[in-house]
């Protein structure tokens, strides 16, 4: 390039005459190009178009271009938001909305939406149920040096009796879980692995008494005139209050103390959770899809620090060189068996390391009027991508934010 046509254009410079040439051209480029077609349906290209929008409504409305919307019973659809479950509940109870999908209620919710219908307060509704995408855990904080010790945690994992946790607060609808991995996921160890920390206070006592502590006259473990208590942290929910109360009664036979710290449900996850403000247990859910959820749980990249903002996932605080490289294998690889292989080595190494105590996946539970046919929980993917099935029945659906939370 020549300093002409880098310099600032002078009048009658070679430079402005260039430039003039090229703004001449491309008008005449512009102006020969066909005009732009007015597309008829400009918000959305599927089976439905977005009709009107609101600051709290978004109704759809079913797009005749679409090459298969003969297989969609429903015309329209609405889905109504909502800033939380409180209201969501109200305009159930109200009839104004009759489709609620799962992640949008809690099982504390759920619960009261049973009751009523039970007690016929809501009608034409029906509850479904079906395995979800939030397993119930309960997290190490490994910077602890007590937890840093294996045959501490393995104490406390044997510790725990978690059939009772399923069937009186999971009303037997929850999923017991060895390792997070759902189980519609295709590389899905199953069978490989075994569940290596089951109910054994017997074990509890013995590795306890292994790592130097022992039964005083208080009932309580203790080393060196120092009880072995410990603090579960948590939301305000009340499911995870009557968890708590029975990993208490559980790890009280073992001489384990155990107490409570609650937080509100936004700053427990915004705040108390990302930046490990907990000491030493944490009561969470934790989300995972098929192959998708892992890294962001259990690689050490993902340990949240001020560096990145305290986005990542793994809490524990877990750095295990082994299981960032399996994890690494599993990911980068776009070979089926290849994936699976290395689930099988991570899961080992989970079940090994005890970074978490996995309890259950919880159900995924969805609202919905008792005259819709073919309505689907799918489990790996929303319900809602499954409509082209539902049949009868004018639906309309309220939705929160609560949906879209990783950790929870």
């Amino acid at each position: 390039t020549s300093s002409a046509t880098t310099a600032k254009p002078r009048p009658c410079s070679p430079a402005l005459a260039a430039s003039m040439a090229a703004f001449r051209a491309s008008r005449f480029v512009c102006s020969a190009m066909p005009p732009k077609k007015k597309n008829r349906y400009p918000l959305a290209y599927g089976p439905y178009q977005i009709e009107k929008m609101t600051r709290k409504t978004v109704e759809f409305k079913q797009n005749e271009a679409f090459p298969i919307n003969r297989l969609f019973d429903y015309r329209t659809i609405k889905i109504s938001l909502y800033r939380s479950k409180k209201y969501l509940l109200r305009d159930l109870y109200a009839e104004k909305i009759n489709l609620i999908l799962e992640d949008d209620l809690d099982l504390d919710s759920i619960s009261r939406v049973e009751k009523a219908v039970k007690k016929s307060s809501i009608k034409n509704i029906d509850v479904v149920y079906n395995i979800g995408n939030y397993y119930e855990a309960i997290v190490f904080n490994l910077r602890n040096p007590l937890l840093a010790d294996i045959k501490v945690r393995a104490a406390i994992a044997h510790a725990i009796n978690k059939e009772p946790i399923i069937q009186q607060i999971f009303d037997g609808k929850a999923y017991q879980s060895v390792i997070p991995f759902h189980d519609k996921d295709e590389i899905h160890p199953k069978d490989k692995i075994l569940p290596k920390y089951t109910f054994n206070p017997e074990k509890s006592n013995e590795l306890l008494k292994q790592t130097g502590w022992k039964i005083s006259s208080d009932g309580f473990a203790q080393k060196h005139k120092q009880s072995l208590h410990l603090t579960l942290t948590t939301d305000h929910s009340e499911i995870r209050k009557k968890i708590y109360a029975l990993m208490r009664d559980s790890l009280d036979a073992v001489g384990i103390k155990l107490s409570l710290q609650t937080y509100p449900h936004k700053k427990f996850i915004s705040e108390i959770i990302p930046r490990a403000r907990f000491s030493d247990l944490a009561l969470v859910s934790k989300k995972v899809y098929p192959r998708i959820g892992l890294w962001s749980s259990f690689h050490s990249s993902q340990i949240p620090t001020p560096q990145n903002n305290y986005n990542g996932g793994n809490i524990s605080g877990l750095n295990n060189r082994y299981i960032d490289q399996h994890l690494q294998k599993m990911y980068r690889s776009l070979d089926f068996h290849t994936q699976a292989k290395y689930a099988v080595h991570f899961a080992k190494l989970y079940t090994d390391y005890i970074s978490e105590i996995p309890i259950a996946f919880k159900p995924a539970v969805a609202v919905i009027p008792k005259n819709l046919a073919h309505f689907l929980i799918p489990g790996a993917a929303s319900s809602l991508s499954l409509i082209e099935k539902w049949k009868k029945d004018p639906v309309t659906i309220g939705r929160t934010k609560s949906g879209i939370s990783i950790i929870r």
